[in-house]
């Protein structure tokens, strides 16, 4: 009678193993899904800022963008402030896409943005695509950031070297 007692004290531990080792495979797939999407929006800003820039080079007169949808396009420095992943670099001035925060649900072309410089530049610091730039994200005359909300289109002016909304 003792050896049967034992056996199924094995069976039930087996179980439980086998349960907790699903369970955790679980929580795997889904982190990897949702880190996973996030990867996706920084892969989206790169690929627009490398639009913004290649516009700039072959001296076009407007670029459109189509992603991604919430973040912001600034130049800096702004406030005179530059984020560290343009200044680890060396660079003087950047134009970055960052995530935005407290967005309001109104393009920042019409209206100034809610979190202050240094807020968006830790933000910016923190998950950003950002090139060497010496162009201005311009908006109503003033350098400041614009909205994406796709399709965004984009005024390029040489001269000036300002970006503004078309």
């Amino acid at each position: 009678m003792k050896g049967k007692k034992g056996f199924l004290l094995g069976e039930e531990t087996i179980k439980i193993l086998l349960a907790l080792v699903g369970l955790g495979l679980l929580i795997f797939l889904l982190a990897k899904v949702y880190y996973g999407s996030q990867d996706k929006e920084l892969e989206q800003a790169e690929a627009s800022l490398e639009r913004i820039v290649d516009a700039i080079n072959s001296k076009a007169e407007s670029v459109e963008i189509y992603n991604p949808d919430g973040w912001r396009i600034i130049s800096w420095p702004y406030g005179n402030k530059i984020p560290n992943s343009c200044k680890s670099k060396k660079w003087d001035s950047c134009l970055c896409i960052c995530p935005g925060i407290g967005l309001s649900g109104t393009a920042l072309a019409l209206s100034p943005f809610s979190e202050t410089v240094d807020e968006f530049a830790e933000v910016c610091e923190k998950k950003s695509s950002c090139q060497r730039s010496d162009f201005f994200i311009k908006s109503s005359g003033l350098q400041s950031p614009i909205e994406i909300e796709p399709p965004l289109m984009l005024s390029i002016n040489y001269q000036n070297k300002e970006i503004t909304l078309k």
